[in-house]
C-alpha cells in the first residue's frame, strides 16, 4: 500500500496461486479497520480516499470465489501523511495595544 496524501492510501493486490483457491473468483474485499470494501474482479488496486490526516490504518484483503470468502491477508499498518492545520476558530481578542494586541 502506497500512501499517497494526508487522505488517502493506494492499495493494490495480486491473484493467489491457483492452487490456492477453490473455484473461480468473484470479487475481493478490502478491509480497512473495521470497514470492508468490495471490489470487483478485475480490478487488483484500489485507492481509499477522505480518510483522516495523519492517522493509522490497518489494511487486508480477501478473495472470494463461488465457494466463499478466503483468510484475510496478513494486515499491514500505513499512517496518512501530516496535513495543514485547520483555520483557527472562535478567536477573541483579549488585550489590544498601539502596536500589539492578545487572543485567546
Amino acid at each position: 500500500a502506497i500512501v499517497l496524501s494526508s487522505t488517502s492510501i493506494n492499495v493494490s493486490w495480486t491473484d493467489p496461486l491457483p492452487c490456492d483457491i477453490n473455484g473461480m473468483i468473484v470479487n475481493y474485499t478490502v478491509r480497512v479497520d473495521e470497514d470492508d470494501i468490495v471490489v470487483s474482479d478485475g480490478e487488483r488496486s484500489r485507492v481509499l480516499s477522505n480518510l483522516t490526516a495523519f492517522t493509522n490504518y490497518t489494511i487486508s484483503v480477501a478473495v472470494s470465489t463461488s465457494v466463499g470468502r478466503g483468510p484475510f491477508s496478513d494486515a499491514i499498518t500505513r499512517r496518512t501523511e501530516e496535513d495543514a492545520p485547520s483555520m483557527p476558530t472562535n478567536l477573541k481578542i483579549r488585550e489590544l495595544k498601539a502596536r500589539s494586541l492578545s487572543l485567546e
